[in-house]
């Protein structure tokens, strides 16, 4: 247990934290972070690093596989439940070292054609009632500061409507 409630926190497991072994998403995805990875199909990645903020080597890890949560960030400080530090901690100006990711990867398996992705978000838009739905094309940075959020806000987000037309989201 963390004394500082500050650290503790800023080292507050993430919800998932206690779901390994569970359904977390679709069972056609798998997620896992490549610290490592120099490129991406020609791409420079801006994640790399050979080791973390910790002094700790950064190695893959699988964090889906098939939609089962298999695994998750930790570095050096407590959690809970315990995990051993895996080398993904990195830290920005004036703060400690937080476990997060990289470069993170999302793979489909089977992959699917981008058209049939679309025609497959517009079925199961018209199921909820409505006539559009959303694409999500680029995440900005995560706040490491916040404990509220999984994911980073979206910088560009689509409203794809059924006749093909697709218009920003402002606010995104």
């Amino acid at each position: 247990m963390l004394e500082d409630e500050g650290l503790g926190e800023t080292y507050r497991p993430a919800r998932l934290a206690n779901r390994l072994g569970l359904r977390v998403m679709s069972p056609l995805l798998s997620a896992s972070d490549e610290p490592a990875a120099a490129e991406f199909e020609g791409t420079a990645l801006a994640g790399r690093t050979l080791f973390d903020d910790e002094g700790l080597p950064s190695v893959p890890l699988t964090l889906v596989e098939r939609g089962v949560l298999k695994g998750r960030y930790a570095g050096r400080a407590a959690l809970e439940p315990p995990a051993a530090p895996n080398g993904h901690s990195r830290s920005a100006l004036e703060n400690l070292p937080t476990p997060r990711a990289a470069n993170l990867f999302v793979t489909a398996d089977p992959a699917v054609p981008r058209a049939r992705l679309r025609a497959e978000l517009l079925r199961r838009a018209k199921e909820a009632g409505l006539d559009w739905g959303v694409v999500v094309r680029r995440l900005g940075e995560e706040d490491s500061g916040r404990s509220d959020s999984l994911l980073a806000p979206p910088l560009l987000a689509l409203k794809v409507h059924a006749d093909g037309r697709e218009e920003v989201l402002e606010g995104a």
